[in-house]
């Protein structure tokens, strides 16, 4: 069965299904999101999605953890921070609504009516579905940690049905480093009162993305370093063998 559980720190999930639900999940992910380039200003949010797919590719192999159903099913499963999960969650919706727009990519490919374009298409049904039930699966775990009240206050961030029926676009343009600036504050702060302001740092760009969006933009496109140097101790993950940030269950499972 297809699961998104908390970690005993709360910074982050594990993923876990079978071969099929994993496969699938990642064949309707990449069917939206298509290529690096099949969306403009979307290059960077692909990366982060993108980096889910794989994740999925290299679960469903077994080059992941594993284990057995009390049925004997084998099933695979992996961390991911809650924050880069909420991203991606969202993020989605973006993807959905690309999908059902005059930016579709697969209208803009010379074999727009090619045998592999038109599984894709014939599939778009399902593949939502797919997405859906991933979305509401990590929406489910943030419930868990902010509790009903503050759940029912980010509705209209956590809707997907009703962000896609606005037709605003969340992500375009959207700088993935604030995704990993977002891990590290939440994994320092695992409170649901942050846990609620990643959410909506996410969906509203603040005065302070914008500041961290130009670090970035100038230092990579002109050589200054001299913002850029700022962001470097806020990009620092914690060690990889830090059991106060992912967890005992972490290492007993890899």
């Amino acid at each position: 069965m297809f699961l998104i559980e908390r970690n005993e720190n709360n910074t982050g999930v594990y993923i876990s299904g079978d071969y099929e639900e994993l496969y699938f999940l990642r064949e309707a992910v990449s069917a939206l999101a298509g290529e690096r380039t099949s969306y403009e200003g979307y290059e960077q949010v692909h990366t982060v999605v993108q980096k889910f797919v794989f994740e999925l590719l290299h679960a469903y192999r077994a080059e992941r953890d594993s284990f057995k159903t009390n049925c004997d099913t084998p099933c695979y499963k992996f961390f991911m921070y809650l924050p880069e999960a909420i991203f991606v969650a969202d993020a989605l919706n973006d993807y959905i609504m690309l999908s059902e727009s005059d930016e579709y990519y697969l209208d803009a490919m010379q074999e727009s009516n090619s045998s592999v374009t038109e599984k894709i298409r014939d599939r778009h049904y399902i593949d939502k579905a797919f997405v859906r039930f991933f979305q509401a699966s990590v929406w489910n775990a943030v419930r868990e940690i902010i509790g009903e009240a503050e759940f029912e206050k980010i509705e209209p961030y956590r809707n997907g049905e009703a962000v896609c029926a606005a037709g605003k676009l969340r992500y375009r343009g959207f700088c993935r480093d604030w995704v990993d600036i977002m891990n590290i504050r939440y994994i320092n702060d695992t409170s649901g009162e942050f846990l609620s302001e990643v959410i909506k740092k996410f969906a509203d760009r603040d005065e302070e993305y914008f500041s961290k969006e130009k670090a970035m933009n100038e230092h990579f496109k002109e050589g200054n370093i001299s913002l850029y140097i700022d962001l470097l101790d806020e990009l620092k993950y914690p060690d990889e063998n830090d059991e106060e940030y992912y967890g005992a269950e972490f290492f007993t499972n890899i």
